[in-house]
């Protein structure tokens, strides 16, 4: 019922999601609360991604490209990264 509706929450405008791989890089380099991905890697460690298959709305495909960079920037071998594709 309309008495129990605080609020109605829509999606932001496509303009404003435009540039994606900008706001990506910019929340990497810039984490709220949280050093940066590329402080917090080490060469030496094991690191495991888990992401969606292409079933799940996950963009994977455009969100994996610079987290990867990130751990190279740390210092950690492309050969230490296992992504794991799952449900």
């Amino acid at each position: 019922p309309a008495t129990n509706l605080q609020a109605v929450l829509l999606p932001k405008k496509e303009a404003e999601r435009s540039n994606e791989q900008a706001l990506l890089r910019s929340a990497l380099a810039e984490p709220i609360g949280s050093p940066r991905l590329r402080d917090l890697a080490r060469r030496g460690q094991k690191i495991v991604i888990v992401t969606s298959d292409l079933t799940r709305p996950c963009p994977s495909d455009r969100l994996l490209p610079p987290i990867l960079e990130e751990l190279v920037a740390a210092g950690v071998p492309e050969d230490d990264v296992t992504i794991v594709i799952a449900l």
